[in-house]
């Protein structure tokens, strides 16, 4: 850990078996309801496509995969990658292997500690996942780890403004 950074600096209020009983939770509707909002939901595979540069990639990493929908955009580009769908939800994970039993999912307990080997990815999508992890910059530093050191790493995170109508669902619907 950078001496630079105290350790609550960077924490959130919540812990990542938190967000895995999150998404536990929602996963029976989550392709359903994304479904109604399709073209929104894929921009983000469409616009990561171009930033990951897959043409010479080997070893492709997707944390948090959710329903792996990632996966078919990837192999699009690049039939060969080797695609590893990360998931901390078991209930994301099990709507993935009905939709595309294809796959090739691993299931991650904490976003702190990737059960991966050093430096053996030289592609890394993660979108809309820093926001939810307990501690991200264990997170950051555990991308960075399983990076090869001229890997391409794709990262988003939703807008700010996105949080309200977030907020207000969850109130009315948990």
């Amino acid at each position: 850990m950078n001496d630079r950074y105290q350790q609550s600096d960077h924490k959130n209020r919540w812990t990542d078996a938190d967000v895995e009983a999150h998404w536990d939770k929602v996963a029976s509707i989550y392709v359903a309801e994304n479904n109604k909002v399709k073209a929104a939901h894929d921009q983000r595979f469409v616009e990561s496509m171009q930033h990951l540069q897959l043409e010479q990639a080997k070893r492709v990493i997707n944390v948090t995969s959710r329903d792996a929908e990632a996966d078919d955009f990837i192999h699009r580009f690049k039939p060969d990658a080797e695609v590893i769908n990360a998931e901390i939800s078991a209930g994301l994970m099990a709507e993935a292997a009905k939709i595309r039993p294809h796959i090739i999912q691993r299931k991650i307990e904490t976003y702190s500690s990737l059960p991966f080997e050093d430096q053996y990815f030289d592609r890394v999508l993660s979108l809309e996942t820093l926001e939810h992890a307990a501690d991200p910059l264990a997170f950051l530093q555990e991308l960075h780890r399983i990076s090869t050191s001229d890997a391409r790493l794709v990262l988003s995170c939703p807008p700010a403004t996105s949080e309200i109508p977030y907020q207000l669902f969850t109130a009315l619907f948990g």
